[in-house]
C-alpha cells in the first residue's frame, strides 16, 4: 500500500504519518526482504529476519505447539522455518502482494516459532 519502487530502483514511501529515522542497515534489510519475497527466496529471507533480529539465531521452534499453552522452544534449522513461512504465506489471499497478508502469516507462525518483535 504505502511503498512504491521508484524509477531509480529505490523504495519510495507514500505515507509519512508513522515515519521515523531508520538505521541504514535496517532499510537495506527491508529492501532485501522485499526482493526475497518477490523472488520466493525463502531461505535468504530467514537470514534477513535474523540480521534485523526479527527472529533469533538459531531459529527456535515451539515443540509443544498444540500440546501445551506455555511454549517450549528448541533450535531448528532455517530451512524448516523457510518451508513453514512459504506454506503459511501461500495459504493467505494475496500473500506475496499484500503486506497485511504477510503480517497475518507471521502472526500465525508466531505460535510455532519464536519471533523477537511485538
Amino acid at each position: 500500500g504505502n511503498l512504491r519502487l521508484g524509477d531509480d530502483g529505490r523504495v519510495v514511501f507514500l505515507d509519512f504519518g508513522l515515519m521515523d529515522r531508520v538505521d541504514f542497515g535496517i532499510m537495506e534489510s527491508c529492501a532485501a526482504g522485499v526482493r526475497q519475497v518477490l523472488n520466493k527466496d525463502w531461505l535468504d529471507l530467514t537470514h534477513t529476519f535474523q540480521a534485523v533480529r526479527f527472529t533469533p539465531q538459531p531459529m527456535m521452534k515451539n515443540v509443544d505447539f498444540g500440546i501445551k499453552k506455555r511454549p517450549r522452544y528448541e533450535p531448528c534449522g532455517n530451512e524448516e522455518f523457510a518451508v513453514a513461512f512459504q506454506k503459511q504465506l501461500e495459504s493467505e489471499a494475496d500473500g506475496q502482494s499484500r503486506f497485511g497478508a504477510m503480517a497475518v502469516a507471521l502472526k500465525k507462525l508466531s505460535d510455532r516459532y519464536l519471533m523477537l518483535t511485538p
